[in-house]
């Protein structure tokens, strides 16, 4: 199952004698030969599918649902409308970290104020680590 998986997104490269290979290479080998003779995966002559990409800072208000909250201003964002899931913070909001002052206290608040609540969120931009940042709107 393994070697079938792999072999729809892979081509194996063929290693010099001296380097290691993989405890499942011949397997693997045996398993691309199978995948070429019967045109399967990347093999076949089918166009791949279509990669559908949403750029979601261009939307208004985005509804989602607050699925865990991580700290007093990260949140984890569930999107229904993209089937995705995404980091996301205040803009502009200095709140306490872990180990901090307070920092329990705000936790506690907004997990009662929205975690599993349905949001809207208009975002306004993505910071350098992949954390969404904008307004949170109930």
């Amino acid at each position: 199952m393994m070697s079938r998986f792999f072999l729809m997104f892979h081509v194996l490269t063929i290693t010099k004698d001296f380097e290691e290979r993989s405890n499942y290479y011949d397997t693997l080998l045996a398993a691309e030969s199978h995948a070429i003779n019967g045109k399967k995966g990347i093999h076949s002559a089918k166009d791949p599918p279509v990669m559908h990409v949403t750029d979601l800072l261009t939307s208004k208000r985005l509804p989602a649902i607050v699925d865990y909250v991580l700290s007093g201003h990260r949140f984890k964002l569930l999107i229904p409308k993209e089937t995705c899931s995404i980091p996301f913070s205040f803009s502009g909001v200095r709140c306490p970290g872990r180990d901090e002052p307070f920092s329990d206290e705000a936790i506690a608040f907004m997990r009662r104020k929205i975690l599993q609540r349905d949001v809207e969120v208009p975002f306004e931009t993505v910071d350098r680590t992949g954390t969404f940042l904008g307004s949170l709107w109930e």
